[in-house]
């Protein structure tokens, strides 16, 4: 080998000796030291001590060998092809041996470490470092940096940071294993309360740990410029937390042992693939969400540069998976065999970045106040949170009522929550999707059935699709093409075609046995009101097997009682009560008569339900295949129990009322129905011919058909006044008034005069006279509608010449009710009636009984209460004024007992008690009310309203953005009650 040549220079002079194994420097200060050769340095440092250039075999000088030890501020720049070269120093060098292999051992102090730099790799400092050959042990305080360059310009270099307790760095080069061509492998081991980073391709790696571990291969060709990397593997063990942050995404691991890998073809993406074992739990936030979006424990993760992950659990065990949806609006929590996940990239006019899809299997999830199972979890920027396969889900609705929902499918999508979370599922779902065999139960009572379910916070309704969508309320069903449904309100919204119909336990197809109705229809829909929830129904067929009745119309329209929908309890009684009203009618049987009917839907459980009831023609009833009625409309007030029929036909006898004889057929413009199933109408005419255009029929100006309950046959009262008999067109003659009491075939009986036995009142004799009061009447229309050019016309100036506003007629009749009750004595009741059509109505009676008996009926009076004369006046009216309406009742009994003893019929259909006057008035969606109501004997208990007052204004936009619209609603109430105890016994 050629010499090698080495300097020693110090201007404070040298001590040196020579001995027999070679020249050493006792002690020199500000010296600098060089060896020149291939493994040469320059060293410089205060003090050196104990320098010693040894002799070889033949007696040179052999720098080869060459030991010192040097203090302070000690720096040594030193060329090695292995490590290509570099510098380090501290406060202390020994070296032990520069070849073959260089020893060294540097010191430092916490204020001034030894440090190691590396021009090709990076650098390290610690409070000790010695290097042995190409391997370096650092000690106490490790921190250091390194750069791994790329190969290219286009590749991504590696720089990695660590600090540690102890450091070790072994570098070391294969022999060529092709014709020049090595390998080369760098491994670092950092241990004790580590922290690292590794950044490569704008990917960063941040490491806590107890132990670190890095390799590195590279490929060195002969004549290439740089080495080629062949790939990278990192390790952390022990109390491990990483974070993963790319430009996209930060992922956030704690575990027990993590790997990192990076092969050849991953130098341009970045990392290969991260894996943690050992008690996972991980967060992470993907694409553009400002927050964490996802996290979990099990026992693996996953994830390489295909940005593909998956999270694993142990043997039996189970992953959890918490975070947001892919909008970054709703939090989910889940459990699961196993979770898959992907990145993929999108590109925006922003710039790009990327979307999370999750992938579960056999979830249990916990999302929006949601549980739900399934065999599949998903959830991506495209589809939102879905779940499939077998899915159930369960919840309650704001007004804590349970539900559950059963699909193949299904979809959430949250809403964005900002402070404190919302408790309501309404607050925080914006849609909800189900598709396949969907099964909806809301609470014990309702059961909805379709292929397609969609709930969608914007509307605030559930719509369900299918052929056909079915709703079931106890033994009721509901089924239609969709219908759209309210769960907070509880009631439908909309539906296509469809039926509805009640079956008994155990029946799969439509109604056909005697309990069973059908209600068919092309569409329905509600609209909400103050006080109701109106129900439209285009096309109705209403049928009951039994009755074989029929009504069809071209629409139907019902308004239901809104606070029945309100009270879960009691809409649960109503319904039942309605399902019995409905049962009732399809057990009516051949011989059911009009006030059978009728009677049905006066009943309190109907009424209670439905408050009014509207039906536009052509509207036909029928009964076994005959026309029963016709009318181009027909209105019927459940509450009041009033309605009418417009432009009405009515077909009385034969098969309804259980008879074969010809029929009596009615035709009206308006044939009114009030409270007590009586009908009466104006101008119109009955006949018995069968043809459209009879060739004979009766025309009367007032016809009036009242059912009858008292004892005897009389089933129903025909008046006619104002008669003529018309024949064929041409011939007219006048008829006079005909008042008439009728058995159920509509057969005439004697008027006026009855004769009976009864055990009550013994043997009795009555007569019933209806005289008109034409003046009265008159009289009474000036006071209630002064001025002959209508209430509500505006005077102009040609006024006088202008031809005044046709006014309706005055209807006024005195009544005459009078009886001798054989055990009791004599009754006498005196009436007044005034009506003018629907401007007002008026009544007045006062009745009168000389009663020598004890009493029998439902409130009895002993006769030391009372005296022998007995009296009962009462009054009601209603006055119509456009917008307003007046209306007031009088009762005044002499005793408690005489309506309930002498008028049992009125006293069983509604006991006239309170006296009251009332005013109402509305406009649009705006409606206000006052009452005033007193007690006028000591009778009974009332509570007193003194006055009372209420308002209430309806749903009317506030303002507007763009297409929506904000609206307000609101009602007030202000009243002064007063409790007035009554006389005992008979005081309610």
């Amino acid at each position: 080998a050629a010499p090698r040549a080495f300097t020693l220079t110090s201007p404070d002079g040298l001590k040196i000796e020579r001995g027999a194994r070679g020249w050493r420097v006792i002690e020199s200060t500000r010296v600098e030291v060089a060896l020149d050769g291939p493994q040469g340095f320059r060293a410089r440092a205060d003090r050196v001590s104990d320098f010693i250039v040894p002799h070889s075999g033949t007696g040179e000088l052999a720098p080869e060998g060459l030991r010192f030890l040097a203090r302070g501020q000690v720096v040594v720049d030193f060329e090695r092809a292995s490590l290509g070269g570099g510098r380090f120093g501290g406060e202390e060098l020994e070296v032990l041996a520069v070849a073959p292999v260089p020893h060294l051992v540097l010191h430092g102090t916490p204020e001034a470490k030894a440090f190691l730099q590396l021009t090709e790799y990076g650098e390290a400092s610690a409070l000790e470092v010695e290097r042995t050959g190409d391997t370096l042990h650092a000690r106490g305080q490790v921190t250091g940096s390194a750069i791994f360059a790329a190969a290219s310009g286009k590749d991504a270099d590696v720089r990695t940071t660590f600090a540690g307790d102890e450091l070790t760095i072994d570098r070391g080069e294969s022999a060529e294993l092709l014709p020049g061509e090595r390998l080369r492998t760098l491994r670092a081991l950092v241990a004790g309360s580590v922290q690292g980073s590794v950044t490569s391709a704008g990917e960063t790696l941040v490491l806590r740990s107890e132990r670190f571990s890095a390799e590195r291969r590279e490929r060195l060709v002969a004549g290439a410029d740089a080495p080629l990397e062949l790939g990278s593997l990192f390790i952390a063990e022990g109390a491990v937390h990483a974070d993963f942050v790319t430009p996209e995404s930060e992922l956030a691991i704690d575990c027990e042992h993590f790997e990192v890998e990076r092969t050849a073809r991953d130098v341009e993406s970045g990392f290969r693939q991260l894996v943690a074992n050992d008690n996972v739990r991980f967060t992470g936030r993907f694409g553009q969400h400002s927050e964490r979006d996802v996290g979990g424990e099990g026992e693996i993760l996953t994830f390489d540069s295909d940005r593909r992950g998956s999270l694993e659990a142990g043997a039996h065990g189970r992953v959890t998976l918490h975070g947001l949806d892919p909008e970054g609006k709703a939090p989910y929590q889940l459990t699961a065999e196993r979770v898959d996940f992907a990145l993929r990239p999108l590109e925006t006019e922003a710039g790009g970045g990327e979307a999370l899809r999750l992938l579960a299997l056999q979830p249990e999830v916990r999302m929006l106040g949601l549980r739900a199972r399934a065999d599949h979890f998903t959830a991506d920027d495209q589809t939102g949170v879905a779940l499939s396969g077998g899915v159930r889900l369960s919840g309650a609705t704001s007004k804590n009522v349970p539900f559950t929902l059963e699909a193949d499918e299904v979809v959430l999508v949250g809403r964005r929550q900002t402070g404190v979370e919302a408790a309501d599922i309404e607050d925080q779902l914006d849609a909800l999707l189900a598709n396949g065999r969907v099964v909806f139960a809301l609470s014990d009572s309702l059961r909805v059935r379709g292929e397609r379910l969609t709930v969608r916070r914007s509307t605030g309704l559930l719509r369900v699709d299918g052929a056909p969508a079915s709703f079931e309320l106890g033994a009721t069903r509901l089924e239609t093409e969709w219908v759209e449904f309210d769960p907070v309100l509880e009631v439908l919204v909309a539906t296509g075609r469809g039926r509805m119909f009640t079956r008994s336990e155990g029946e799969r197809e439509g109604p056909d046995d005697g309990n069973s109705w059908e209600l068919s229809f092309l569409s329905a829909s509600t609209l909400l009101e103050l006080d109701s929830v109106i129900l439209v129904v285009q096309e109705p067929i209403f049928h009951a097997a039994q009755f074989q009745s029929l009504l069809r119309a071209s629409w139907g329209i019902f308004w239901l009682n809104r606070e029945a929908f309100r009270d879960s309890r009691r809409r649960d009684e109503l319904l039942a009560g309605l399902q019995q009203s409905m049962t009732r009618m399809g057990a009516l049987g051949d011989n059911a008569s009009l006030t059978d009917l009728l009677a049905l839907f006066r009943s309190p459980e109907l009424a209670g339900l439905m408050r009014e009831m509207y039906f536009e023609g052509p509207v036909e009833v029928l009964a076994d295949g005959e026309l029963l009625a016709r009318a181009d409309a027909i209105y019927l007030d459940a509450a009041s129990q009033h309605g009418w029929l417009s432009r009405a036909t009515v077909n009385l006898g034969r098969q309804f009322l259980g008879q074969r004889q010809e029929k009596l057929t009615i035709k009206a413009d308006w044939l009114r129905l009030s409270g007590d199933a009586k009908l009466r109408a104006d101008q119109a005419t009955v006949t018995s011919c069968s043809f459209d255009d009879a060739h004979v029929r009766v025309v009367t100006g007032d016809l009036r058909i009242e059912p009858m309950t008292g004892p005897g046959k009389e089933t129903y009262r025909l008046r006619l006044k104002d008669n003529r008999v018309e024949l064929y067109d041409r011939i007219t003659v006048p008829l006079p008034t005909i008042d008439v009491a009728t058995d159920e075939e509509f057969q005439p009986l004697w008027p006026t005069l009855s004769l009976a036995d009864s055990a009550r009142f013994g043997t009795l004799f009555s007569f019933a006279i209806t005289r008109p009061a034409d003046n009265v009447g008159e009289l009474f229309d000036s006071i209630a509608r002064p001025g002959e050019d209508g209430r509500d016309e505006p005077q102009t100036v040609d006024a006088e010449a202008a031809p005044p506003r046709p006014r309706s007629d005055v209807d006024a009749n005195y009544k005459v009710d009078g009886s001798y009750l054989g055990s009791r004595g004599g009754l006498l009741d005196l009436g007044l009636e005034i009506e003018a059509k629907q401007d007002y109505w008026f009544d007045l009676y006062l009745g009168l009984v000389l009663d020598t008996g004890e009493d029998r009926g439902f409130l009895r009076v002993d006769e030391d209460e009372r005296s022998s004369l007995r009296t009962w006046i009462r009054s009601q009216a209603y006055f119509d004024h456009g917008k307003s309406a007046w209306s007031f009742s009088l009762s005044d009994q002499s005793d408690a007992g005489v309506q309930a003893e002498f008028f049992e019929s009125q006293f069983l259909r509604y006991e006239r008690a309170e006296n009251y006057v009332q005013w109402r008035r509305s406009s649009g969606e705006n409606f206000a009310q006052g009452s005033l109501e007193a007690r006028t004997d000591t009778l009974r208990t009332e509570i007193e309203e003194l006055p009372s007052f209420s308002a209430y204004r309806g749903r009317s936009p506030l303002l507007r953005l763009g297409n929506l619209a904000l609206l307000h609603t609101g009602d007030a109430r202000a009243e002064y009650l007063r409790r007035r105890a009554g006389s005992e016994p008979h005081s309610p």
